[in-house]
């Protein structure tokens, strides 16, 4: 499928001569956001999602998957399990990431 990619201008206060403020919208992707967004809008009262799912939810801030995150490993340590984690930075993809990364 053939697609139109435009670039938009990421950060107020940059350089407009470097690349790295710039991020690049496909529109065909936004096409279909905006179709995703009038089927949300019509069958969201039937859709469920679990109850460990943070983002992308209405009234879900990063507190609450923090918190989940605190108690799990408090839990497991508690026990003397081993516990690992894996985070990954999405500041540079997302705008409202970096706010709630900077948060904490």
């Amino acid at each position: 499928m053939p697609f139109v990619m435009i670039l938009l201008f990421h950060s107020k206060h940059g350089d407009a001569s470097k690349i790295e403020i710039y991020r690049g919208i496909t529109l065909s992707l936004v096409l279909s956001k905006l179709l995703e967004s009038c089927l949300l809008g019509a069958f969201e009262e039937i859709l469920i999602s679990d109850n460990l799912q943070f983002g992308f939810k209405k009234k879900s801030i990063c507190n609450h998957a923090l918190f989940t995150l605190h108690g799990s490993v408090k839990y497991y340590t508690k026990y003397g399990a081993k516990v690992c984690e894996a985070f990954l930075d999405a500041s540079k993809a997302f705008d409202k990431v970096a706010g709630c990364l900077k948060s904490y």
